[in-house]
């Protein structure tokens, strides 16, 4: 195996499945470090530079957008003079500016050398499959880290329903890294020669749903169905009768599955999940986020002008819960960035997702690989889900996300091999 397939499999294995790192005789609270940004600095000093220019293309102008967005984030928390805001910043900017790095030198090297996609996919499906296995340890045995505790039940219509945590800070991250490796499994599995890659795919799907996440698992039938629904829309204006039919047996099949489950659910009138999912304890949830991004919209218009435009750092948009006097989010990711760092900040993700979007609906519609699928899939299920919560406040999600962008760049590139 090639070594920058052996970092790349380390690095995920730390910021994944290894625990964190506490800082809370630092800084207090439940701050932590991510072991991945070992490994990436691991990966940059242990391999070495290789050929920069090796691939043209105008979408390298999101790179350095996504460069900005960590020194901009940076720039802003330092000058709020608070340690909390600073330390977390440092890391965000650490892993935006390593990860440019090192998948840059490895996807040249994948080009370069043709060491072939096959291993890279291979090894987001084994990680993804660890994944899976951590979520269904934890629902045999409760967290797995003891900074899990709390996080792992979720009470739906006065049951305490157990979730899968896995090797994550909460449920609802574990659900989201279980939707993408989902995606890499549906729409990478041509890349993959793992001898077990359609059961392994499976598993990582149902330890998905396992999680109870109502925000990864419809944004994952969102995105899913959204691929798929451009697919048949690109078919009929080809006049492509197998690329009609195959789309649409597909959206139909999935479909009668969703809409099956939700009459057996409904059949069930006191149905727990059928409450959670689609009835009243839904319902109140969903008002009760709806208040979280009104109370942080409010926040954002009564802060100064200079705020609104240039924002106020890291953490600072957390506001005290009036009824159990907790620290409280916006609960989206929009809404809290908008307030930690202004119109210029939001700006900036803003490009970057227009610009992907756009990009890969072209795409697609050009010429439909298995590579756009999964970037148009990932970016549209990302964005979706952070709607609930903020996400890409995660630095290892946001790493995963600078690796689809290269994906982006690469794929006329890259090449199957072993």
């Amino acid at each position: 195996m090639n070594r920058h397939h052996i970092w790349f499999l380390l690095f995920l294995l730390m910021a994944i499945v290894a625990p964190k790192i506490s800082l809370s005789w630092i800084v207090g609270g439940n701050n932590s470090l991510s072991l991945g940004i070992i490994g990436l600095l691991g990966w940059l000093i242990f391999t070495k530079r290789g050929q920069i220019k090796v691939v043209e293309s105008n979408q390298k102008y999101l790179l350095k957008i996504i460069l900005c967005i960590g020194l901009y984030c940076l720039t802003i928390s330092v000058f709020t003079l608070n340690i909390v805001s600073i330390l977390y910043s440092i890391q965000y900017f650490m892993y935006i500016f390593l990860s440019l790095l090192v998948y840059r030198r490895y996807l040249n090297e994948i080009v370069i050398s043709q060491i072939g996609m096959n291993t890279l996919v291979n090894i987001l499906l084994v990680v993804g499959f660890i994944s899976a296995l951590g979520v269904f340890l934890s629902l045999a045995v409760g967290p797995i880290y003891a900074s899990q505790v709390g996080a792992y039940t979720i009470h739906w219509n006065g049951l305490n329903l157990t979730r899968g945590v896995g090797f994550y800070s909460s449920a609802n991250f574990a659900g989201t890294f279980q939707m993408i490796f989902s995606l890499v499994g549906i729409f990478l599995q041509k890349y993959a020669t793992l001898r077990y890659k359609k059961l392994i795919t499976f598993l990582i799907i149902v330890s998905l749903l396992l999680t109870f996440s109502r925000s990864a698992i419809f944004s994952f039938i969102i995105a899913f169905c959204f691929v798929y629904g451009i697919r048949l829309f690109s078919g009929l204006l080809n006049n492509n009768l197998k690329l009609k039919l195959k789309s649409a047996l597909i959206l139909i099949l999935v479909i009668n599955i969703f809409v099956i489950f939700v009459i057996s659910l409904y059949l069930n009138k006191n149905s727990v999940i059928l409450q959670g999912f689609f009835g009243e304890q839904f319902s109140n949830d969903l008002l009760s986020r709806t208040e979280k991004w009104n109370s942080g919209w409010s926040m954002w218009l009564e802060m100064s002008k200079t705020q609104e435009v240039l924002g106020v750092g890291f953490r600072n948009s957390m506001q005290i819960n009036p009824i159990t006097g907790a620290w409280m989010t916006p609960h989206n990711f929009y809404i809290a960035f908008l307030i930690e760092f202004g119109l210029i900040g939001l700006a900036l993700y803003l490009i970057i997702i227009i610009s992907m979007f756009l990009r890969t609906c072209l795409n697609i519609y050009n010429k439909f690989e298995q590579m756009n699928k999964f970037i148009l899939g990932t970016f549209i299920a990302l964005m979706i889900q952070n709607y609930s919560e903020l996400f890409l406040y995660d630095p290892v999600l946001v790493s995963i996300l600078i690796l689809v962008i290269y994906f982006s760049i690469y794929q006329k590139h890259l090449k199957l091999g072993n």
